[in-house]
Formats: C-alpha cells, sequence, structure tokens
C-alpha cells in the first residue's frame, strides 16, 4: 500500500513538472467541487439536526455549491483561455 503511494507521489510529481498550470486548475477544482459537496451537505445536517428546520432550504443549498464551482470553473477557464490564444508553433519550437 506504501508502494501504490509513492508511486502516486511520483506520478504527480512528473504531470505538475510537465504541465503546472493545468495540475494546478486540476487541484483547484477538486477541492472546490469536495468543499461545495461538504458544505451543502454540513448545511443539510445543520439544518435538520441542530436546528430543527427543514433540511430542503434549496436556496442555500443550491447557491453555496453553485458559487464554489463557478470559481472553481473560473480558476479553471482563465489560464486555459490564456494557453488558448498561444500559436501552437511557437510553443513546439521552443521546447
Amino acid at each position: 500500500m506504501v508502494e501504490r503511494l509513492w508511486q502516486d507521489v511520483r506520478y504527480a510529481a512528473r504531470s505538475l513538472r510537465r504541465a503546472p498550470a493545468f495540475t494546478a486548475a486540476a487541484v483547484v477544482t477538486e477541492i472546490a467541487l469536495r468543499a461545495a459537496i461538504g458544505a451543502s451537505r454540513a448545511q443539510l445536517v445543520r439544518h435538520t439536526m441542530v436546528e430543527e428546520v427543514s433540511g430542503t432550504d434549496t436556496a442555500t443549498l443550491t447557491l453555496v455549491p453553485g458559487l464554489l464551482v463557478g470559481v472553481a470553473f473560473l480558476a479553471c477557464y482563465v489560464p486555459a483561455r490564456r494557453a488558448a490564444r498561444t500559436d501552437p508553433m511557437l510553443s513546439l519550437r521552443a521546447q
């Protein structure tokens, strides 16, 4: 199990070295999605168990994850848009 974890860490380091912007965007997206899911779940549990209020507060349960997913989308879209404007031949010649 430790060997498998070490392989994953080495693979992550290689992919980070090759494409740091893409790797960072993927990590930010994953973190934002996990935070959105966790926040909506925590909100649901808080409403149903702590305050004894209905757990179907659709405004909160959709706006918070939606906002987090929107921020993650922008964090990925802006670097991707900038990379799309680059001429591929210039990038290939530089390597």
